[in-house]
C-alpha cells in the first residue's frame, strides 16, 4: 500500500512510499482509509519545527482519519464508518484515570508515535474508534477530530455575562472552534488576517459570524487563541478585560513575550487547550450531524495522497480550509 512517511527526523525528509498493509494486533482494528485531513502538526513535524523532536520517524503521519472498519477486534462492526481518537495516554496514571489523557506523560499521538492514516490502511486500537452514521458524508466525517480539539477549547473557555468571545485564526479549528463556541450560547467575532478574506472570513459571514483582520478595541470577556502567531497570544492578553479568560488551543513553533504585568493586574485567567477526550468527539459528532451547519463541502479540498506536496503548499499558502489526502 501507499503511506505517506516522514523518513528521519530531517527537515521535509518526506515521501510516499510502499508499505505492507498492516495486520491488526490483539485489540486492534483495521481500518480502510477514506481521507485523512493535513493538520498544522503535521506541518511542523514534516518541516522539522522546535517541539517536535519526539516525533517517531520513520512513521505514516496523518491523525485526522476517517475510514470504514475492514477487519480485526472489537465492538465495532466490519463496514462501519469510523472516525478515530487520535491521542492516547498509559491509561494507569492519575492523569489518565481522571479522563486526560492526552496531558499523560506518556500519551501517543497516532501519525506522530504510531503509523497514521494518511495510507491505504491503518489499524487502530478498537477502543479509539467512534462509529459514525453511514450516511454522513465523508467531509463532515474528516473533520471530526479538529471539530473535537475546538469543541476541547470552548468547553475550557468561561462565557462571560454578556457572551461575547472572540477566536483570533480562521484556521480550520479556529474556524471550528467559532461554530463550537456558538454552539454554547456564544457571541462569536472571529479576527483572521488580511489572506483571510480570500476564503475563510467570507464563508465564516455567510455562516453568521462576525470577522475582523484586527484586534477589536473594545477588550472582551473571552478569547480563545487559535492561529498559533505568538504576536496573536500577545494581542489576546491585551484586549482582555479585567477578570478575562484566554485559551490558547494553538500550537507556536516559537516563544511568545506576553505582558505578564498585564496579567496580574487585570487577573487575566490564561489556560491551555491540548488535544480533545472521547467525549469531545461526540459532541462534535453530534454538531457536525446538523446542529452547528458547518458547511464542510466547502471547507474541504480533497487531494490525491500522491499529491500530499500540492496539499502542503495549499495549506501553507492559506489557499484551502482544510486539505484532506484521500488514497
Amino acid at each position: 500500500m501507499k503511506a505517506l512517511t516522514k523518513l528521519s527526523s530531517v527537515a521535509d525528509d518526506v515521501a510516499v512510499r510502499s508499505r505492507p498493509v498492516p495486520s491488526p494486533a490483539a485489540g486492534q482494528a483495521l481500518v480502510l482509509v477514506t481521507a485523512t485531513g493535513l493538520c498544522g502538526s503535521d506541518v511542523h513535524a514534516i518541516r522539522g519545527h522546535a517541539g517536535y523532536e519526539w516525533v517517531s520517524a520513520p512513521v505514516t503521519l496523518g491523525h485526522e482519519i476517517t475510514g470504514v472498519v475492514a477487519g480485526g477486534a472489537g465492538p465495532v462492526p466490519v463496514d462501519t464508518q469510523v472516525g478515530v481518537i487520535s491521542m492516547d495516554g498509559c491509561r494507569t496514571c492519575d492523569l489518565c484515570a481522571a479522563g486526560r489523557r492526552p496531558l499523560c506523560p506518556d500519551r501517543t499521538v497516532i501519525g506522530l508515535s504510531d503509523d497514521g492514516g494518511a495510507a491505504e490502511y491503518v489499524t487502530v486500537r478498537a477502543d479509539n474508534l467512534v462509529p459514525l452514521p453511514a450516511d454522513l458524508p465523508w467531509r463532515h466525517a474528516v473533520l471530526l477530530e479538529p471539530f473535537s480539539v475546538a469543541v476541547h477549547a470552548a468547553a475550557r473557555t468561561p462565557l462571560p455575562a454578556d457572551g461575547r468571545v472572540i477566536v483570533s485564526g480562521a484556521g480550520p479549528v479556529g474556524m471550528l472552534a467559532a461554530f463550537a463556541a456558538r454552539a454554547r450560547g456564544a457571541e462569536v467575532t472571529v479576527v483572521g488576517v488580511e489572506r483571510d478574506e480570500a476564503v475563510r472570513l467570507p464563508l465564516l459571514r455567510e455562516c453568521g459570524f462576525a470577522t475582523r483582520t484586527e484586534a477589536p478595541a473594545e477588550p472582551v470577556g473571552a478569547w480563545i487563541e487559535a492561529s498559533g502567531a505568538v504576536a496573536a497570544l500577545a494581542s489576546a492578553v491585551g484586549g482582555l478585560r479585567a477578570g478575562g479568560d484566554l485559551t490558547a488551543v494553538g500550537m507556536y513553533d516559537r516563544l511568545a513575550a506576553l505582558d505578564g504585568s498585564r496579567v496580574v493586574r487585570r487577573e487575566i485567567t490564561l489556560r491551555g487547550s491540548y488535544g480533545s477526550v472521547a467525549a469531545d468527539y461526540l459532541t462534535a459528532l453530534d454538531l457536525l450531524c446538523g446542529a452547528a451547519a458547518v458547511p464542510a463541502d466547502r471547507m474541504v479540498s480533497p487531494f490525491p495522497l500522491d499529491d500530499w506536496a500540492a496539499a502542503l503548499d495549499a495549506v501553507t499558502r492559506g489557499t484551502v480550509i482544510k486539505a484532506a489526502l484521500r488514497p
